[in-house]
Formats: structure tokens, sequence, C-alpha cells
């Protein structure tokens, strides 16, 4: 039981599975983020925010129904 008994198990569970998620979400924003700078050169900072809010369109996939 992790050392924590019966009382708080259940509570660390679920905060290592939420910290699963924000780590698995941070790398996926950052591959993203990576694959972008690959292919465009942006000024600064700025203008690459800039970029993502307002003029990138990601393909979609297709849907299947």
């Amino acid at each position: 039981n992790f050392g924590h008994g019966a009382q708080h198990l259940a509570s660390f569970l679920l905060t290592l599975n939420l910290l699963a998620f924000l780590f698995h979400t941070v790398l996926q924003l950052l591959s993203d983020l990576r694959t972008l700078t690959t292919y465009f050169v942006f000024d600064h900072w700025q203008h690459l925010l800039d970029f993502m809010l307002e003029q990138f369109d990601p393909l979609l996939p297709a849907n299947s129904s």
C-alpha cells in the first residue's frame, strides 16, 4: 500500500495518475513545438505564439463514421 495506509492510498494513486496525464500532455505539446520549429523559422517567441494562435491550422484526423 506504499506505506500510506487505507485512508490515503486512493488519493495517492489518483495523484500519480494525474501527474502521468500532466507529463503526457506536456511532452505532446513539446513534440508539437519541436515539429513547428523544425519546419518554420520564427524571429522571436511572440511571433511563434501568434502563429500558433492565429494562423496554424492543424490537420484533423479523418472522421471514421
